[in-house]
């Protein structure tokens, strides 16, 4: 089955996902610098493996929450929002089921830590980070092209 995008979701999943009447530019751009702040928070290598993990991980689910709202939807928190947030993520940016399986495997990953884990190997936190920085990069060009109006002014 395809990736669906946040207006398929809200149709699929309208106790998850809804339409916003207008689209806030500061709410945009705050998720916007959450995630370049998580992304950073990623890169320090003086904590640990899972918080870096975790931190790579909010880095694309703050850059999911922006591509939601500029096209006017919010995600409500529910069970199952984050893999709505991924899949919408993945819908809007047209990415390869390929990409979106590795988001999915981020996510239980990273949810994994509710069962008590303790470390992440070196090569599994390399590919979540690299995984965020390239939609890290997506998503902040993303929106000059298709919601130019949301773009900070300078």
């Amino acid at each position: 089955m395809p990736v669906r995008n946040p207006l398929s979701l809200s149709q699929d999943e309208p106790d998850l996902v809804r339409q916003e009447r207008t689209r806030n530019r500061q709410t945009i751009q705050s998720q916007l610098r959450a995630a370049v702040q998580k992304y950073r928070d990623a890169q320090h290598t003086g904590v640990s493996g899972p918080t870096r993990l975790d931190a790579a991980y909010d880095a694309i689910l703050f850059c999911a929450l922006a591509v939601f709202a500029a096209q006017g939807f919010r995600i409500a928190s529910r069970p199952g929002h984050h893999r709505i947030a991924l899949e919408g993520l993945a819908g809007t940016l047209g990415l390869s089921s390929g990409v979106h399986d590795e988001l999915e495997t981020l996510l239980d990953l990273r949810n994994s830590k509710y069962d008590g884990f303790e470390s992440v190997d070196a090569q599994t936190l390399n590919d979540a980070l690299q995984l965020s920085n390239s939609i890290l990069s997506t998503v902040s060009e993303w929106p000059k092209e298709h919601h130019p109006d949301l773009v900070a002014r300078t």
